[in-house]
């Protein structure tokens, strides 16, 4: 079994894996037999930070396989594509209403709602931006199934 390296005492990587088959790893926190996740995921939908998870363990030392969210944050998950890399302002904004985010690059940023926060407010302040985005979780799917 391979060891993983730098792992902040209690945290594992948490292996994701999106619809397109592209896999991420997040830091998780591990709490009893379960996982809370302490980072935004790039390509998975269904997840987002503080969700507490199942996960099972893979050939590789502190690296655990997501199974399923065991119980939800409440916490939602949008993703948005800066084309102009101007973001500096529209992440201000969203952090003024309560939000966090993570930047993948200049581009593409993962920004987490918390359940305190509009869902509303937010996506219609990135529509009126003009700004490319996906929820993410909850996915569309799950707010408007037909």
């Amino acid at each position: 079994m391979k060891a993983m390296v730098n792992a902040p005492p209690g945290y594992v990587k948490l292996r994701l894996t999106g619809p397109d088959g592209l896999i991420e790893t997040p830091w998780a926190e591990r709490i009893g037999d379960k996982f809370r996740l302490d980072n935004l995921p790039w390509y998975a939908y269904g997840i987002s930070d503080d969700d507490l998870v199942e996960a099972v363990a893979t050939d590789v030392e502190g690296i655990f396989e997501y199974v399923r969210v065991v119980e939800p944050s409440g916490n939602r998950l949008i993703r948005v594509i800066f084309d102009d890399g101007h973001y500096q302002s529209m992440l201000d904004q969203l952090q003024a209403m309560g939000c966090h985010y993570e930047g993948f690059n200049k581009k593409f940023f993962a920004v987490s709602i918390p359940l305190q926060v509009s869902l509303d407010d937010v996506t219609q302040l990135l529509t009126r931006s003009e700004l490319q985005w996906e929820l993410a979780n909850p996915p569309y799917g799950d707010l408007a199934p037909d």
